[in-house]
């Protein structure tokens, strides 16, 4: 019994041509290596914004600096940590260190 299956068509819901795919995979392809530690999903994402965005809005970004503040949900970076540990002295006293 020989049973047909159809073969796995990529999802193209921005229509891109072919030509546009393959464009499109060498740029993120690219961009992963410059980018090594940024998800590979992100920089598609961001590579299809920037692809049906004019150029002007993109400009306006970049020149008031919009995306490069602080998220909502950004964790601070860096800062010390105090009187988290606690060390046994000889005679069983607990000293914060």
């Amino acid at each position: 019994m020989e049973v047909n299956l159809p073969r796995h068509k990529q999802a193209n819901p921005l229509n891109y041509t072919k030509v546009q795919l393959a464009q499109k995979k060498t740029a993120i392809k690219a961009m992963i290596k410059d980018y090594p530690n940024v998800d590979a999903t992100w920089i598609e994402w961001l590579y299809d914004w920037s692809q049906y965005t004019k150029n002007e809005e993109i400009e306006r970004i970049i020149e008031s600096g919009e995306w490069e503040s602080e998220g909502m949900f950004s964790k601070p970076l860096g800062g010390v940590i105090t009187g988290a540990i606690e060390v046994a002295d000889e005679d069983g006293n607990f000293i914060k260190v």
